[in-house]
């Protein structure tokens, strides 16, 4: 038996589904609303997708969009391969995790010595760009600009110096996935690297880039590719590692970062505006020690990502009166890839 998707039935009759769903049920919702005594203002009842609303949506993203507010980019993001959609920073729940931190050997090419990296994602090996090493450690300075090999597949990729590689971290050399990693992300801008490997797809299974493992799902072949590692003796070791592991907050399922052309929004302005109004009191923090927090956050803020591939426009309720104006434009756009 073959079920029904969104994707089966197409965007206009998905929304003639809706909006069959909206006549059985719109009394119900509206009763439960008003039994918590929501203090709204019912003569402004709207649901989300009314052609009114629909409108003002499209009008603000417009009016964003021509004064340089919103713009089109390839950036890194989190997507969930379950929602097949992109989520902003603020979506993504974190959770603790009990994990292993893998120590591979990166060999030099045509040398007989190596550098090993660790890193809790070994999957993500094939998309791999460079190996960076930090430019005052000894032990490597005679690799820098050197080749080592991807394991597995033996492709070669150049070892640089950069001096944000963490000393206290593994094995103070870092792999360069910039498709895959925030981080990696950052240094691939200031050395000019490739950026077009991609190691995971947005289903979650290996890319081509993978040889024997290509087209498999990244869990049904983890294992596997570690076995793989051992036996030819890549795995120097692997040990123990609690870290925290992004998770999708609709249906929980572990995010994948990747490099995807989005709508984003500009938020530096913002956020400068938001930090001055807090250091000069015109907004006091309650208790004050969260100044530092707040800071942290803004100083260290993302682009926004407005951008989602889900045919809804907002997620409860689905029902809209006056009071709840703001969430229009966050909850409302949606952008088709």
């Amino acid at each position: 038996e073959s079920w029904i998707t969104r994707h089966s039935l197409g965007r206009e009759k998905f929304l003639e589904k809706v909006w069959e769903w909206v006549k059985f049920s719109r009394s119900t919702i509206v009763s439960q609303i008003q039994a918590v005594w929501s203090s709204v203002d019912w003569s402004r009842e709207q649901f989300t997708l009314s052609e009114k609303l629909s409108r003002a949506v499209r009008k603000s993203f417009v009016n964003l969009y021509n004064s340089n507010k919103i713009y089109q980019s390839s950036y890194i993001i989190n997507w969930c391969p379950r929602c097949q959609t992109v989520l902003s920073d603020l979506e993504v729940e974190y959770q603790e995790q009990k994990s292993n931190l893998y120590h591979i050997r990166y060999f030099i090419e045509w040398k007989g010595d190596s550098i090993t990296v660790a890193t809790v994602r070994p999957e993500t090996m094939f998309g791999d760009v460079a190996v960076a090493v930090h430019p005052k450690d000894r032990r490597y300075k005679k690799f820098i600009w050197k080749n080592v090999l991807i394991p597995i597949i033996n492709r070669p990729i150049p070892v640089i110096a950069d001096e944000h590689v963490e000393v206290w971290f593994g094995t103070w050399a870092l792999k360069i996935t910039p498709a895959h990693d925030p981080a990696d992300y950052e240094i691939w801008k200031k050395h000019n690297l490739p950026l077009d490997y991609f190691a995971i797809d947005k289903d979650w299974k290996l890319t081509d880039l993978a040889w024997e493992f290509a087209g498999k799902d990244v869990e049904e072949v983890f294992d596997n590719i570690v076995q793989y590692l051992w036996e030819i003796w890549n795995l120097e070791k692997k040990e123990e590692y609690v870290n925290n592991v992004p998770k999708c907050e609709r249906c929980w399922t572990r995010l994948q970062p990747l490099v995807s052309k989005q709508w984003f929004i500009d938020v530096d302005e913002y956020a400068k505006k938001s930090i001055d109004l807090v250091k000069s009191w015109e907004v006091k923090i309650y208790w004050e020690r969260f100044n530092k927090v707040y800071f942290e956050w803004l100083e260290n803020i993302r682009p926004g990502c407005i951008s989602r591939q889900l045919w809804r426009w907002h997620r409860t309720p689905v029902w809209y009166c006056s009071n709840w104006h703001s969430s229009v434009l966050e909850e409302s756009f949606i952008h088709e890839q």
